[in-house]
C-alpha cells in the first residue's frame, strides 16, 4: 500500500496574522507558498497558551491536564502515545 507523504510544520509563539497570507505587512514567502498549496487551519484554537502544554495536546490528542503536561516546564511523560509514534509504528519514516 502506498503511503502519502506528510509534512507537519508548527511555528512557535506565532499569532495568526504573523504570516504574509494574512497580513501584507509581514514577509513570509515560504510559509505563504506552503499555505497556498496545502491545508491551512483558519479557525484553530489552542488548549493552552503556553507552548509545551499546547504541543503535548497536539502530539497526544489529549488535553494537557490529561496527558501529564499541564504547565510550561512540564515535559510530556514517556508513557504517552503520540501521533508521531503511531505513524512510526505504521511504517512512516520520520525526520526533524
Amino acid at each position: 500500500m502506498k503511503r502519502c507523504n506528510l509534512l507537519f510544520i508548527m511555528t512557535d509563539e506565532q499569532r495568526f496574522d504573523a504570516v504574509g497570507y494574512q497580513n501584507p505587512c509581514v514577509k513570509t514567502p515560504n510559509l505563504d507558498a506552503l499555505a497556498e498549496e496545502s491545508v491551512v487551519f483558519d479557525y484553530a484554537y489552542t488548549t493552552n497558551p503556553s507552548c509545551i502544554p499546547a504541543r503535548a495536546a497536539i502530539f497526544t490528542g489529549r488535553y494537557p491536564s490529561q496527558c501529564g503536561a499541564p504547565c510550561y516546564i512540564t515535559p510530556l511523560p514517556k508513557k504517552e502515545t503520540t501521533f508521531m509514534k503511531l505513524l512510526q509504528e505504521g511504517g512512516y519514516v520520520q525526520g526533524i
